[in-house]
């Protein structure tokens, strides 16, 4: 184990934390669920794909060291704090990618020497991995093809103009209505202003018919508007 490898969670580094990895993060991909279906007179059974997956878990066993043994416990206390902030984790041998953390448990916090402390944080992500690179918003012109190198994803569309706007992606279409600007996140299924403000109400169709498949997708919408795309980029397994 190198000394330097950690993750970043976008509040710091657990090296700048003074965390030291035990072992290597043990993590387990969501997988995706599958239904096998028995069919009256044929051997076997078939296979249906439920496009649900489950959660990533990843396990990080890590050691500390305080400056005192008077220190001690409120440096774990301080670790915790930053550990359970997490949303995002990306570790330094996978700098390009990143999971979507969910949910954060501490646990095994064993005091050693006075001065050393071993703990495991345990990271519920959503399922897949993420590429930084599609974190990026990126301005399309209507008729543009969009080209998914991975799984299908949820993207996030910044749209400006004034308004009726209808958006189509790949046939499927939805229509919104548009004051200035709009942001649909499709990962959130919520539509909403610049400033924050719920607009769901504009927002006329199904969310996942924004989604981007895998290959190329095909984007129009009407004159008038612009319209960028974070694609959140990601990969199950």
């Amino acid at each position: 184990m190198q000394r330097e490898y950690g993750f970043d969670n976008g509040n710091g580094t657990s090296v700048s934390k003074g965390l030291r990895f035990l072992a290597y993060p043990s993590i387990e991909y969501g997988r995706e669920k599958v239904e096998n279906i028995s069919v009256a007179g044929k051997k076997g059974t078939l296979t249906k794909r439920t496009g649900i997956y489950t959660d990533t878990i990843i396990s990080n066993k890590m050691e500390y060291v305080s400056e005192s043994r008077e220190l001690s416990e409120t440096e774990r206390i301080v670790l915790t704090e930053w550990l359970k902030g997490t949303k995002t984790v990306s570790y330094s041998d996978m700098s390009d990618y990143f999971f979507k953390v969910k949910k954060v448990e501490i646990d095994d916090v064993l005091r050693k020497y006075g001065i050393y402390g071993n703990l495991t944080a345990e990271f519920t992500c959503e399922p897949g991995i993420y590429l930084k690179s599609g974190e990026k918003a990126q301005t399309v012109v209507s008729g543009a093809k969009l080209k998914n190198p991975h799984s299908v994803c949820s993207p996030l569309y910044k749209i400006l103009g004034e308004g009726v706007l209808t958006l189509t992606v790949n046939g499927k279409k939805v229509t919104a209505n548009v004051g200035q600007n709009l942001t649909i996140d499709t990962e959130l299924m919520m539509a909403y202003r610049q400033d924050g403000t719920i607009q769901n109400t504009a927002l006329t169709g199904d969310y996942e018919a924004l989604f981007l498949q895998p290959g190329d997708n095909i984007i129009t919408f009407s004159s008038g508007f612009t319209v960028s795309i974070v694609p959140r980029w990601r990969i199950l397994l």
